[in-house]
């Protein structure tokens, strides 16, 4: 009927309004945690922040242990990385780990099912799985190709006096933001010196 297709076109106009809205939020959001990087950092002249996105991927794989110390060396003011948590131990205890992707497979050269991060113990994924795709893979170590802790990039970061930059890929429920809280607010650099998405 002619009032239905008249009220399809209204809720696919609403629709398309809350998506501009939502990206509209979303962009002003960014430029809220650059603006707030740019402050706080005493970096170079132009008071411009340079952040290695998932750490410097020029030298090292990305997401690694040796990619992040490479951006501190390099002098990068921030290093942005990704976090998912793990499955749950015999302790009822989860970690946080970095890895962009929801499963080990592309960075581990794994192939056949999906192996998923959230589906693992910490231990499992610290003791059976390294990373094995990325510049200059052959100059570094298996341990220190470990899927890196959340713990272990704050260090990083703190040792080379960067900010962290933590994109959180999966949705948290409260007690996950009450860990992730918990996290930052002991091992970061400092606690009001960090974005996360």
């Amino acid at each position: 009927s002619l009032v239905g297709s008249e009220m399809c076109i209204r809720d696919s106009r609403e629709n398309d309004y809350m998506k501009k809205i939502k990206y509209i939020t979303a962009f002003c959001m960014m430029i809220c945690i650059i603006v707030q990087l740019n402050t706080n950092v005493s970096a170079n002249e132009n008071n411009i922040c340079y952040v290695a996105h998932r750490g410097y991927t020029k030298y090292a794989p990305e997401n690694s242990i040796p990619a992040f110390e490479a951006a501190g060396k390099e002098g990068f003011q921030a290093v942005e990385c990704d976090i998912h948590e793990t499955a749950k131990n015999k302790k009822g205890k989860r970690r946080f780990v970095i890895m962009h992707d929801q499963t080990l497979n592309r960075m581990c050269g794994l192939s056949g099912k999906n192996i998923y991060q959230k589906k693992l113990t910490y231990q499992k994924i610290r003791s059976k799985y390294h990373i094995k795709t990325g510049n200059n893979i052959e100059s570094y170590t298996k341990k220190q190709l470990r899927i890196p802790s959340l713990e272990e990039y704050l260090s990083i970061c703190k040792r080379y006096h960067m900010k962290p930059v933590i994109e959180i890929k999966q949705k948290m429920k409260k007690d996950t933001i009450k860990r992730l809280y918990h996290c930052l607010l002991y091992t970061s650099p400092s606690p009001r010196d960090y974005a996360a998405s």
